[in-house]
């Protein structure tokens, strides 16, 4: 089961029927939407409840921004993979070619990327980015030497194909700051390259250093429009955002959620059930007189055994103030698919006002059961 517990839809300047718990609350789309956050946040999904879209893109959205990282990362750090903690940025090159450092640079965190052979350095792997036309990269930084150099980002690891014809001969204490937006062409060389990577180097040996990364892409979600359901959606890629735009097909939304997707392991035993609110009656002749209003709504019951870490319970403490308000929750059932009649369910928990947790073990893992209903 995956669950968005902490909503930052909520955290954001969004229409207020987006926001609205109740799917009644729409929103007419009537352009793209723009919507900024209080700060920068990860997202990894959506939550969409009562929507006629089949498409929604996140345009240029930052989908690694290697300053923000490094603001993490303690001053000192020399292993590269604990610096940019993901899989999409690698070194180019072993431990004699190329080596890392976090610095401090003008009051911020930096990375110092130290080459002794001209051609190593790092790279942006094209296998996490996908990288494509219209994709955005912002670099900035400082030249340190120990003499003049060019700093480049290169498409062709055999060779030299700097990309947008960037490689400026820089002078110790220099700073560059450059944004590329990547043409069709750009992208091809990409692939093609061996591996398929951009490397961030120079033309020598040299010392540089790195104050911000960018990368900006967009990011899409594609429905089958005959299967829209109110639930959670996962991205492709996780982005981190101060402020996204989407465009979408869609004419109006209900409610929209974005955020962290919490993946919950839930044990063999579910118990899915169809529930109705109206109440019939029964006459004097034995006929039945059917009930009139009321709704009719899918429930389950289902119980994730130590599988709440110190992530999860953060995300809840985050969105504590809506969960205890009685928001819904946006859950994706498609590792449950095997078991249960639904794939996903805007619901509550019946116990979400308190929420108890329990633990038997020696480490931070707890255990909860979930009983959700489904909520409009």
């Amino acid at each position: 089961m995956k669950i968005l517990v902490n909503d930052i839809i909520q955290n954001s300047d969004a229409p207020d029927a987006l926001k609205s718990p109740a799917l009644s609350d729409v929103f007419d789309v009537n352009e793209a939407l723009t919507i900024n956050f209080d700060k920068e946040r990860p997202i990894n999904c959506i939550g969409l409840g009562n929507t006629d879209g089949t498409y929604f893109t996140f345009n240029n959205t930052v989908a690694y921004d290697l300053s923000a990282r490094l603001a993490a990362v303690p001053i000192g750090e020399t292993s590269f993979g604990l610096i940019v903690d993901s899989p999409w940025l690698v070194t180019g090159g072993g431990p004699s070619d190329v080596s890392f450092e976090v610095i401090s640079h003008n009051g911020q965190n930096a990375l110092l990327v130290s080459t002794v052979q001209g051609w190593a350095g790092f790279d942006l792997v094209h296998a996490g980015f996908d990288f494509r036309a219209g994709n955005v990269i912002r670099i900035e930084g400082e030249w340190v030497g120990p003499t003049a150099g060019q700093p480049l980002l290169n498409l062709d690891n055999s060779g030299w194909n700097p990309l947008g014809g960037w490689n400026p001969v820089l002078n110790p204490g220099d700073t560059f700051e450059q944004t590329f937006t990547l043409t069709e062409n750009d992208a091809n060389a990409i692939a093609a390259n061996n591996p398929a990577v951009i490397r961030v180097r120079a033309n020598r040996d040299a010392r540089f250093i790195i104050t911000r990364l960018a990368v900006a892409r967009d990011v899409n979600i594609l429905f089958d429009s005959e299967k829209i359901e109110n639930g959670l959606y996962l991205l492709p890629a996780r982005v981190n955002a101060s402020q996204i735009t989407i465009t979408t097909d869609a004419t109006y939304i209900g409610r929209l959620g974005a955020g962290l997707a919490m993946q919950i392991g839930t044990s063999v035993r579910k118990e899915p059930s169809f529930n109705s609110t109206a109440t019939s009656r029964t006459t004097l002749s034995g006929q039945v007189a059917p009930g009139l209003g009321g709704h009719i709504f899918m429930a389950v019951s289902l119980d994730g055994k130590y599988k709440i870490d110190g992530a999860m319970m953060n995300e809840i403490k985050e969105g504590y103030r809506y969960i205890g308000m009685g928001y819904p929750f946006f859950i994706n059932f498609e590792d449950e698919a095997y078991k249960l009649p639904f794939d996903r369910m805007y619901a509550i928990d019946r116990n979400q006002a308190q929420m108890g947790f329990e633990s038997g073990v020696a480490r931070f893992l707890y255990s909860r059961r979930f009983e959700f209903e489904e909520r409009f």
